[in-house]
């Protein structure tokens, strides 16, 4: 009889051993990495101007277009353009 009360009190312990763990894991926040940093240059978003010419000079109405998309903008009189949203590394701005 006392050995089963033995038994018994060490499964109850086991039990709330068990129980406390499982409220420690659900309860805890956990955090995932991402590389979502202002700091990370892959993702940072940049103005984009510049200057189209040829060896006569500056080329007036040249389209510049992102890839993939309708957003373009066109060169003035000297040649220089500024494109109207922000880009990121990897786009590819067709001329």
């Amino acid at each position: 009889m006392i050995t089963h009360l033995f038994i018994q009190k060490q499964a109850l312990r086991h039990f709330g051993f068990m129980i406390a763990i499982s409220a420690l894991f659900a309860f805890n926040p956990s955090y995932g990495q991402t590389k979502t940093t202002t700091n990370d240059t892959t993702l940072q978003e940049r103005e984009v101007k510049g200057a189209i010419s040829n060896e006569k000079g500056p080329l007036k109405d040249v389209n510049i277009k992102l890839e993939g998309s309708r957003h373009g903008t066109v060169t003035n009189e000297n040649g220089e353009f500024t494109f109207p949203e922000k880009l990121r590394t990897g786009d590819v701005l067709l001329i």
